[in-house]
């Protein structure tokens, strides 16, 4: 696919959400997965930042690799990313709503083509954090526009940005005035590149946001109070007093600790750091939402601070957290009903693992308790019709013929659009496919299923349950392609496994070509004799019927059928078959005997 019209990436830009979602728009198509399938790439490989699927986007937008790469959110763990060289977890983040500058939208606008002026309005990569609240540039507050519609239909960037555009250019609005505050400012300069030479600066933007948050709302709201349970006002605020506390470096902290030791009534051999610092920092000392996060600094602050004002054996209980517990993929294969490749392969989808790594014992790959569950649970989830052609390389057609041989399990939704497939039947298909030797130059005589199907008058779904018996022992596997359509086998012994090596005739299908009728009228044929079909001994295929050529090529030199005499004479069959009654031939076959007419040769022609 050719683009139609194309718009230019901006520094600033986030690239999955705005520039993608804008160049889908002016090429006319409504989603962003619909413009990625037009263009042949994956739109999951797309949203979760991969190189090649960058690159190749960057190929047909004409965009600056680097530059889109650079503003582009790459995974890198469970509902964990990086963009711009900080991680972010997904709490972070404007999943549901898009934060736009109302006077950076106007200039947009105005700076954008004559011919779609509004197609140049962007959203900028700070905008897409909930703790940016302003423009550091206008010094206005964000206007926040929910990705839901009014009948809940989820939208893109593209059609709300440009239609809040159109309000903001026709319609007079009062804007709100806000300067950052030194939290957001300090965002924006990580996010930058910038670094203030704090102590925060050697821990991961997500650390830094958690802890500022979790250490403002025990400041602000009591040491039991839960950021669930706050407003996105409220929110802001935890983050801006606990950064005035950090930001102090860890004398900051320490005198916080100090403070609220010393008004502390308990006595004093029974208070704990999760007494001063409340519950909540439990989570973060424990690594349980972003397990990218290194806080050791943090951590250690806390050991001085409780080594010379604590009880040691509170220290034990309160501050020395068990650390997580790891299990192996041997361990989890027993009790989890996944198999080991399968677990292997969540963990390199999710990118706990690589490649190296994935190809070790499951005795030795161990992982976190809590990442081993995210995979087990990958592994396990019914796997959508979408993601089953992907992994198997498979069309709909494809799938669908192969699912009603009952290959892919019993569909768990019977639409046809809209099915769920065993995650166990999909990743036993995997097995056996990465089980198949892998040959770079395929043996002499070999072709892929298709055209072998093509070639022998099979299909394609018995060819794939004969690789799922294990019983081709040509079958030869491309290594640098995924699915079926990397597997390659001969011909010869396809048919010998079908048919039987009795009968290398021709199947009904084909024969219903050859004669130019319906596959009945072949049946019909064979049933009165009048084609032979000797038994297929040995035979793997629930096709038991061939014709053999000889028989076949016999039939069609003796016979031909009113519809293709009909044809030669350019006549209705009607008017061609009173013809013949009158010059007293009569038919050699019957329409009552197998559902056609047919003439002898020889008296016709």
């Amino acid at each position: 696919m050719s683009l139609f019209a194309r718009v230019s990436l901006q520094p600033d830009e986030l690239s999955q959400a705005s520039f993608v979602s804008r160049l889908a728009a002016v090429n006319g198509c409504q989603t962003a997965a619909q413009f990625c399938k037009e263009l042949g790439l994956n739109v999951t490989s797309i949203r979760h930042g991969h190189a090649d699927a960058l690159s190749a986007l960057a190929a047909y937008s004409g965009a600056d690799v680097a530059t889109l790469a650079r503003n582009a959110l790459t995974l890198i763990g469970p509902r964990a990313y990086s963009l711009r060289g900080c991680d972010a977890h997904q709490r972070m983040l404007r999943t549901d709503k898009f934060g736009v500058c109302p006077a950076c939208v106007r200039s947009d606008v105005f700076s954008g083509p004559n011919s779609d002026r509004f197609s140049a309005v962007y959203l900028r990569v700070p905008w897409h954090f909930r703790a940016i609240r302003c423009c550091h540039v206008h010094h206005l507050r964000l206007i926040e526009l929910s990705t839901r519609s009014i009948r809940s239909e989820k939208r893109e960037f593209a059609a709300i940005a440009w239609d809040a555009a159109i309000d903001l250019v026709d319609n007079d609005t009062e804007d709100k005035h806000q300067a950052p505050d030194l939290f957001e400012q300090y965002v924006l300069n990580r996010l930058d590149g910038s670094l203030t030479g704090s102590w925060l600066d050697d821990m991961q933007l997500s650390a830094v946001v958690r802890l500022c948050e979790v250490l403002g709302a025990t400041e602000l709201f009591g040491t039991n109070s839960s950021l669930r349970g706050l407003t996105d006002e409220q929110t802001a605020k935890s983050a801006l007093a606990g950064f005035d506390i950090l930001g102090e470096g860890p004398m900051g902290l320490t005198r916080m600790l100090e403070r609220r030791l010393a008004a502390n009534s308990r006595p004093k051999a029974t208070i704990g750091i999760i007494t001063l610092l409340g519950g909540s920092i439990g989570e973060v000392l424990r690594h349980r939402d972003n397990r990218k996060t290194d806080i050791t600094m943090f951590r250690e602050e806390l050991k001085k601070f409780a080594n010379s004002h604590l009880a040691r054996t509170v220290i034990n209980f309160n501050l020395q957290l068990t650390p997580q517990r790891r299990q192996s993929i041997a361990e989890v294969v027993a009790h989890s009903g996944a198999s080991s490749n399968a677990i292997r392969r969540s963990l390199v989808q999710l990118n706990i693992l690589d490649e190296v790594d994935a190809s070790k014992s499951g005795k030795e790959i161990c992982v976190d308790i809590g990442l081993m569950r995210a995979a087990v649970k990958k592994a396990t989830t019914p796997f959508a019709a979408g993601r089953v052609m992907a992994l198997l390389g498979l069309t709909r057609d494809e799938l669908d013929t192969v699912a009603a041989k009952g290959l892919l399990g019993d569909a768990l939704r019977g639409e046809r659009l809209d099915r769920r497939f065993s995650a166990h039947a999909v990743h036993h298909v995997l097995d056996i496919l990465e089980a198949i030797p892998v040959s770079t130059i395929p043996e002499f005589g070999s072709f892929r299923i298709k055209p072998t199907a093509k070639e022998i008058g099979s299909s394609f779904a018995e060819i794939v349950r004969l690789l799922m018996d294990k019983s081709v022992a040509s079958a030869r596997r491309d290594g640098t392609v995924n699915g079926l359509p990397s597997i390659y086998v001969s011909p010869s012994e396809i048919r010998s496994l079908l048919f039987g090596s009795r009968s290398p005739g021709v199947s009904i299908r084909q024969t219903r070509k050859v004669l130019g009728t319906t596959a009945e009228v072949v049946k019909g044929l064979i049933a009165t004799g009048y084609l032979k079909a000797p038994p297929n001994e040995g035979s793997k295929s629930r096709v038991k019927i061939q014709i053999p050529q000889d028989s076949l090529n016999e039939f069609k030199e003796e016979m031909i059928s009113l519809h293709a005499l009909s044809k030669i004479r350019h006549r209705p069959m009607k008017k061609v078959a009173s013809e013949l009654l009158g010059q007293g031939i009569v038919p050699a076959i019957t329409h009552d005997e197998c559902g056609a007419t047919f003439y002898r040769r020889s008296e016709v022609c």
